[in-house]
This record gives C-alpha cells, sequence and structure tokens, in this order.
C-alpha cells in the first residue's frame, strides 16, 4: 500500500485529488483563520486492500476430517440435503456470511 504523508500550516483552499481517497476536514476545521497544523493521509490504493467477491466457493478437504468415502452432506440452516460428495465439498458463502452443515458418511 502506497501512503503519502502531507503536512501544511494552513488550510487555505480545498484539497482535491483526482482518483484518490482523502479524509476530510469539516466546516468548522477549514473555516477557522488562525492558522493549524494539519496531516492528511493520501492513500494511492485502497488500504483495505480488493474488494472480497459477493460470494466464494469455500473448499473443504474432507479426508482432513477423516472422511475416507463418500459423504451425505446436509445444510443444518435449512434442512435440505446439499448431496453426497467424495474427497471435498465446497460451498459457496457470500460475503459476511457462514454455513453450518452436517457431514456422515455413507456406509
Amino acid at each position: 500500500m502506497k501512503k503519502t504523508l502531507i503536512t501544511g500550516l494552513t488550510l487555505l483552499a480545498t484539497v482535491t485529488f483526482a482518483q484518490h481517497k482523502l479524509v476530510g476536514v469539516d466546516n468548522v476545521a477549514a473555516m477557522q483563520n488562525v492558522g493549524a497544523t494539519m496531516q492528511f493521509m493520501v492513500f494511492t490504493e485502497d488500504p483495505a486492500g480488493p474488494v472480497v467477491p459477493e460470494k466464494s466457493a469455500i473448499s473443504i478437504d474432507l479426508k482432513a476430517l477423516g472422511f475416507t468415502g463418500k459423504c451425505q452432506i446436509v445444510d443444518l440452516w435449512t434442512g435440505k440435503k446439499v448431496g453426497v460428495f467424495t474427497g471435498t465439498f465446497a460451498p459457496e458463502i457470500y460475503r459476511h456470511g457462514a454455513g453450518m452443515y452436517k457431514i456422515s458418511p455413507i456406509k
């Protein structure tokens, strides 16, 4: 992440940067005429990083959980059978979401 620190002695004009995010100053601070020292952090890239997709497949290694054969998977929130899986299970989970599943071996 790139950032530049700018320190000014007095805010005399509106500061604008095309395609950059800048945290502004409220009107009281901008209109004072007694002088002030201000620090701005100007980010040339999003400080939080790239936006996470709306939903993502989260791969679960069933063998790592001890399931070596076919498994029946049930969504515990809806009660619906998701299906039979072997090896991996990769439900799509929404950003800020969660999933809860019951995994049962098929004999």
